[in-house]
């Protein structure tokens, strides 16, 4: 069984692997970007504040958070121990699980109206920056693909250090919130009806 379905998987090289997650991470921060747009164009808060917060915002979230997600991913994938990875191994498990948290989370809030729009909408926009700014991390390492060899050697060294430590600690308490806002938003929202 093991064999028939290594056989069918959809294989694809670790290199054109990078790009397909880059393509991704491309279409996910646009579409955030292009729903956040969209929602502050319904209020009154003027599209360029809400930009500005959204590059300021969206930078911080890049440099304390998605920076290290995206090169944590690019490693991975130059690691995987297949050849031709499955095409849908560009994220892992728990990376699958925060991006639906993300998305549901992100639907709840804006069906419940909880919140106005025009955060929301900012919101997406700051969120979508980093999604973005990852995906050229992606196709950096996609053309320059043998330079992920020497990140790994130094990555290796880095593992253990309290850098390391402190970069799965943030990233571990924001999947958390992420989960627990989600969880709060459904439990009002059914509450509510």
């Amino acid at each position: 069984m093991k064999e028939l379905l290594h056989k069918f998987k959809p294989g694809i090289s670790k290199k054109y692997l990078l790009f397909v997650a880059a393509i991704v991470w491309t279409i996910a921060g646009l579409m955030l970007m292009n729903r956040g747009i969209g929602l502050v164009s319904e209020t009154k808060l003027t599209l360029g504040l809400s930009f500005l917060i959204g590059i300021l915002g969206g930078t911080i979230f890049y440099m304390l958070l998605f920076s290290g997600i995206s090169l944590k991913h690019s490693l991975r994938i130059s690691l995987i121990k297949f050849e031709k990875p499955c095409i849908f191994s560009f994220f892992d498990l728990r990376s699958y699980l925060m991006m639906l948290t993300m998305i549901s989370g992100g639907v709840i809030l804006r069906k419940s109206d909880i919140l106005d729009h025009s955060v929301i909408g900012t919101f997406y926009i700051i969120m979508g920056f980093p999604l973005l700014f990852s995906s050229f991390r992606f196709y950096y390492y996609g053309f320059r693909y043998n330079q992920l060899k020497e990140l790994i050697e130094k990555s290796a060294a880095r593992k253990n250090t309290k850098s390391g430590k402190t970069s799965k600690t943030i990233e571990l308490v924001f999947f958390i919130l992420a989960f627990i806002i989600t969880v709060y938003l459904a439990h009002k929202g059914l509450a509510g009806q």
